[in-house]
């Protein structure tokens, strides 16, 4: 499981259980995150930690990027769920 975006409904979570990709919100983090779809449960702690190191080395990679026209941030839902697309069209073979 890893967080990959904070929604104002909660955290944005994807899960890998049971050989399949898929996502799901938890409003809070609490002890243990379990997926609603597989039952697969991981500690929030982890989760927590492997974001915050994700969204530092996202910060890092934008440092060293040179923008030469002016575009407009993606939404962090928006990039969210392209990457989930992406991976499940990954997971289809397609």
């Amino acid at each position: 499981m890893n967080i990959i975006g904070k929604r104002a409904d909660g955290y944005l979570i994807e899960c890998d259980g049971n050989g399949r990709s898929h996502s799901f919100v938890a409003e809070n983090l609490g002890t243990a995150v379990h997926c609603p779809t597989c039952g697969n449960s991981d500690c929030s702690a982890d989760l927590a930690t492997n974001y915050v190191f994700m969204q530092r080395s996202q910060k890092k990679q934008q440092k060293n990027v040179v923008v030469t026209m002016k575009a407009k941030p993606m939404d962090p839902v928006d990039i969210a769920n392209d990457y989930i697309y992406k991976r499940h069209s990954a997971n289809l073979g397609q």
